[in-house]
């Protein structure tokens, strides 16, 4: 089977999986096994050009460019050279199923031509791009941000024109996939007419314990990811400046976007701080943490998750999750019993969380570590056989359908056929001049 993924920007993906919608596509690419060709489809690092890049069995085949003569803009709903590329690209690749990750730098012709062709067409719903222009929407009262609102480019007759044509695009698709039950509540407010399925994320890794086996002596907490304002960055800077460095202390993996070096040279003085920079998710797990040993992992986002793989990590290593009252982070810990969450991400709720912990004692610490022994997060190859139970039954339904329009094309080109042989009969001369002898026959046969 031939499926395309369209995306955002992704050159290697198997290289440089930088966020969690690259290392699910990753996760895809390398376990769906040696019956499926997969096909990224994204445009290129400057957004004027496209590239098809085809891996097999999880590995690279080749990579074909597309030239798309004007880039695609922020927000940009219809494109006649995007519909003409994709076109091309799904018929000489030959594709039997469309996936779409991403519609960020790509416009929504995506169904529309899939659509035409006969091809199915899957969503995945990584953010909240398709409903609000953002990805990391806070509020869905109103459905676009004040944010967004004071764009120039969206004005009032442009949110009406997204808020029709995502609506067409949802309704046109054959399915959409989420990854937590919070998010597809969302989703399924603003386009109730399309058919979702939950698949979580799954983990390669299995359950084991990392967490520190003692409370005594300093607080240790762990901030995995990318460091960024929505992730919660600015709150937690401010609460690790009220903290006395000899009773907690922070250690923080992940890349931090530009505009925040500043904040990151001054964390780099405090003893109490560590910082890692870029991370590698299996030395992150086998090197770092075995010797950190913390005590609380901080997931503290100030939008509703989608999903969240460093919470299902730090949760199978049996590390305590703080996390904030939000979308994914909230539903799991809520469901598995096992981690804090918090009244919300603000400094002044950061802190009086802190305060508590510091109270509590070993004996309360080794109780919610044995909450830990009942977290079983989703494998990857419970994910795999999701995936694999849902692309073949589209593109079995999609082929049957052919298949019917195929046979009652045959069925009405021989029935016209029949009937055009008739009309020449019955105006015939012999049809004519053979009346009173068939009629006789008739008298006969009635007696």
């Amino acid at each position: 089977m031939r499926v395309m993924f369209t995306t955002q920007y992704m050159y290697d993906v198997l290289k440089y999986p930088f966020g969690g919608l690259e290392i699910h596509v990753k996760d895809l690419i390398e376990n769906l096994g040696e019956a499926y060709e997969v096909i990224i489809f994204s445009p290129d690092y400057f957004r004027k050009n496209y590239l098809l890049t085809s891996y097999k069995n999880g590995q690279f085949q080749s990579r074909t460019f597309l030239k798309m003569g004007t880039k695609i803009e922020m927000w940009q709903l219809t494109s006649e050279n995007y519909q003409h590329i994709l076109k091309k690209a799904l018929i000489d690749f030959k594709i039997d199923l469309v996936h779409v990750h991403n519609c960020i730098d790509h416009t929504y012709d995506i169904s529309r031509v899939a659509n035409e062709l006969g091809i199915p067409v899957i969503k995945g719903l990584h953010d909240y791009y398709d409903i609000a222009g953002e990805n990391f929407q806070k509020t869905f009262e109103p459905r676009f941000s004040q944010e967004i609102i004071k764009n120039p480019l969206f004005t009032s007759s442009f949110q009406q024109q997204w808020a029709n044509q995502t609506t067409d695009f949802f309704n046109s698709i054959d399915h959409a996939i989420g990854y937590s039950a919070s998010s597809i509540t969302i989703y399924e407010h603003f386009f109730p007419k399309t058919v979702f399925e939950l698949i979580p994320h799954g983990l390669k890794m299995k359950c084991q314990n990392l967490a520190a086996s003692s409370y005594l002596g300093k607080k240790k907490f762990i901030f995995c990811g990318r460091i960024s304002r929505e992730k919660g960055i600015y709150e937690l800077i401010e609460v690790i400046k009220s903290v006395e460095p000899e009773i907690c202390e922070f250690h923080i993996f992940g890349m931090w976007e530009p505009y925040l070096l500043t904040e990151k040279a001054a964390l780099e003085k405090r003893d109490n701080v560590f910082i890692y920079g870029r991370y590698n998710q299996t030395e992150l797990f086998t090197v770092h943490l075995p010797k950190i040993r913390p005590h609380f992992g901080l997931i503290i986002s100030d939008w509703d998750e989608i999903f969240n793989y460093v919470l299902s990590e730090i949760m199978a290593a049996g590390i305590i999750p703080i996390v904030s009252p939000k979308g994914a982070l909230k539903e799991r810990v809520s469901e598995s019993f096992f981690g804090i969450i918090l009244e919300s991400n603000s400094v002044e709720d950061l802190k009086k969380m802190l305060i508590a912990l510091l109270d509590k004692d070993d004996n309360w610490y080794k109780k919610q570590l044995k909450s830990a022994n009942d977290f079983q997060p989703v494998q990857m190859e419970e994910m795999i056989s999701a995936y694999h139970r849902t692309y073949e039954k589209l593109v079995k339904t999609e082929s049957n359908k052919k298949q019917k329009t195929k046979k009652y094309w045959l069925d009405s080109m021989l029935y016209n056929i029949f009937q055009r042989a008739l009309i020449f009969i019955a105006f015939s001369q012999t049809w004519q001049k053979s009346k009173k002898i068939r009629d006789r026959i008739k008298r006969i046969i009635r007696g």
